[in-house]
Formats: C-alpha cells, sequence, structure tokens
C-alpha cells in the first residue's frame, strides 16, 4: 500500500481490527489535526508554554477512527514517527497535570493523569495517559475524557485511544476493547 520509506500505512491496524465497525482512515490532509487530538498536542498555545506535548510526524502517518453508535464516544488509532521517547512524555505528564489553552474568557483546561502502562512485547515501551478537558467559557463549560495507551519501539509509536463524553470513570467495556485495539495496534506496528 505504501509508496514512500516514510509511509507506516503497512504497519497500521485495519479498519476490521476495531471493536465496533464502520471504522475508516482519516484522509492524508486531516492527518495532523487528528494527531494531534490523539498525542494531546493541541494546536493552541498552551500554558505553561513548556507542557504542550511535542507533536509526532504526520508524514507517513495513519490514523483511523469510529464514532461508536450514538455519537457520545470514539476509538481511534494512530502509527507516527515520534520525536521523543515514552520516558519523555511521562516525565512531561508528571510535571504538567494541569494545562489551558485560549483566554480569559474562553477556553480549555486539560487535566493530565499517568495511568498503569499496558502489557506489550519485549523491546516495546507503553504508557498510558487519561485526559480530561473542560472546555467553554465563563458561564458554561463541557467535559470530555480519553484514556490513551500508547507503545514504541524506536522512533515508531502507536496510539490507541478511546474519548467519552463528561468527566466520569471509563466504561469496563470500552478499557476492554481498548487493550484488544491496543494489543492489535503494537503487534502489527512494532
Amino acid at each position: 500500500m505504501g509508496n514512500s520509506a516514510a509511509d507506516l500505512s503497512d504497519r497500521a491496524v485495519l479498519p476490521a481490527d476495531f471493536p465496533v465497525s464502520g471504522a475508516t482512515r482519516v484522509p492524508g490532509m486531516a492527518v495532523p489535526f487528528a494527531l494531534a487530538g490523539v498525542s494531546g498536542n493541541d494546536p493552541a498555545v498552551a500554558y505553561p508554554v513548556d507542557c504542550a506535548p511535542r507533536a509526532p510526524s504526520s508524514a507517513g502517518a495513519v490514523v483511523t477512527s469510529v464514532i461508536v453508535a450514538g455519537g457520545a464516544s470514539s476509538y481511534t488509532s494512530a502509527i507516527a514517527r515520534a520525536p521523543d521517547g515514552l520516558a519523555e512524555v511521562l516525565a512531561q505528564a508528571g510535571r504538567c497535570p494541569e494545562t489551558r489553552t485560549g483566554g480569559q474568557r474562553a477556553g480549555s483546561i486539560v487535566a493530565t493523569r499517568i495511568q498503569p502502562a499496558p502489557p506489550s512485547p519485549a523491546g516495546v515501551a507503553t504508557a498510558a495517559l487519561q485526559r480530561t478537558a473542560f472546555t467553554g467559557d465563563t458561564s458554561h463549560s463541557a467535559a470530555t475524557s480519553s484514556l490513551t495507551l500508547l507503545g514504541q519501539r524506536g522512533d515508531i509509536r502507536v496510539y490507541a485511544q478511546y474519548r467519552w463524553a463528561g468527566d466520569g470513570g471509563i466504561d469496563p467495556a470500552a478499557v476492554r476493547n481498548l487493550d484488544a485495539l491496543f494489543a492489535k495496534a503494537v503487534a502489527a506496528a512494532l
């Protein structure tokens, strides 16, 4: 499928690997935005400034996603080249448990919590981050949460993410589905 040395499409999970039907690959021109969402690298300026996660490269990256029936949750998997290792990602998450974007009247507050890393094959580093974003203005705020599992060998990183509305806990069935998607992503890529 790939025709470039940078193309990672042959190492990406397939839409059929997702726990629900309907998954599709994100079109190439939208991949940078999708990677920003799955990596926590919001294109808006974050405060503190040194707390914005480094963006993975969109060159050759593949993002596949599906919105679960009802529209309040989604699964996403991505494979990309990363500018840093997972130790740096975790160090930054520990140093920056809360970031802000936007201005005084409207913006987002993102709370990041390090979760136990998922199991992985030998030679693959793993991590897990839960983020909750409160977005809105001074009179109204809405919350969105995500659990992102990361795996990396060398500069190749995979992401498997479940995103849901609200700031409540994740559904145990969604955790099992996310674990299975992550295992397939690691097996395909790393």
